[in-house]
């Protein structure tokens, strides 16, 4: 296994449970969190479906812990067939929502 698939897994959880995300968005809502963190420990369970159901409706409401994290799924293929151009799709929203991640995985993408 490559280092970073390994890492992966760590530097999401980290990222969904820090306070604030590292992201812009806020994360002062409840529901909100609990979806974080629900979907960290789906995450590390490879439940990717559950990942997926947890954070689409955030996801829809532009969130862009939510965005990045869908793309990321697609991107690797887990959960779903690999989807450059859905990922570059949610990549894009939660890079204009701010979220660093978002903007280098698109940079990286595009080159």
């Amino acid at each position: 296994m490559s280092m970073m698939k390994k890492l992966v897994p760590f530097v999401l959880v980290c990222l969904l449970l820090l306070p604030g995300g590292g992201f812009a968005a806020p994360k002062d809502d409840p529901k909100l969190l609990e979806a974080l963190r629900l979907s960290a420990e789906a995450y590390e369970a490879k439940n990717y479906t559950k990942v997926k159901s947890l954070l689409t409706p955030w996801a829809q409401k532009n969130d862009p812990t939510a965005t990045f994290v869908l793309g990321l799924l697609l991107a690797r293929g887990e959960g779903d067939p690999r989807n450059l151009t859905a990922a570059e799709a949610w990549w894009k929203k939660s890079s204009d929502a701010g979220n660093p991640l978002a903007q280098f995985n698109l940079g990286y993408l595009y080159f």
